[in-house]
């Protein structure tokens, strides 16, 4: 079976991964990591076969501009906080919709997608695992 494990570009959502990936290995399958170049070392490092796609993301930089900007993100939404002013209806989705996806998840996803997709045509995995952000 071919399995593909899909991480953006950070260690720590990658590294998680790597147990389950080599005992997938050890167990006859064939897997690869699919990720952005970055992470290429860290994926070799582990002895799973990689593939980078796309672009590197710069999330850091996007959130550290719109920190200095003052715009959304500013107040630095918390996913973990149990605030009673954090968990209103709307809070929640003002966190999800201004901040959680333009300055997280599509920063880090945009850039690869589209490689991802037609990587995944080409090689025809027959299962695809992937870390809650990609």
């Amino acid at each position: 079976m071919r399995v593909l494990f899909v991480s953006y570009a950070e260690k720590t959502h990658f590294l998680g991964m790597v147990p389950l990936a080599w005992a997938l290995r050890a167990a006859g399958h064939e897997v690869v990591v699919a990720s952005q170049p970055e992470l290429m070392p860290t994926v070799a490092s582990t002895g799973l076969p990689g593939v980078p796609l796309g672009r590197d993301h710069r999330m850091a930089e996007v959130n550290r501009a719109v920190r200095l900007m003052g715009g959304a993100g500013a107040r630095g939404f918390d996913l973990m906080s149990d605030a009673p002013e954090d968990t209103t209806a709307e809070r929640l989705r003002h966190g999800y919709q201004h901040e959680l996806l333009p300055l997280w998840w599509k920063v880090v996803n945009d850039p690869w997608v589209a490689e991802l997709v037609g990587f995944c045509r080409w090689w025809g995995p027959d299962l695809v695992l992937w870390e809650p952000v990609s």
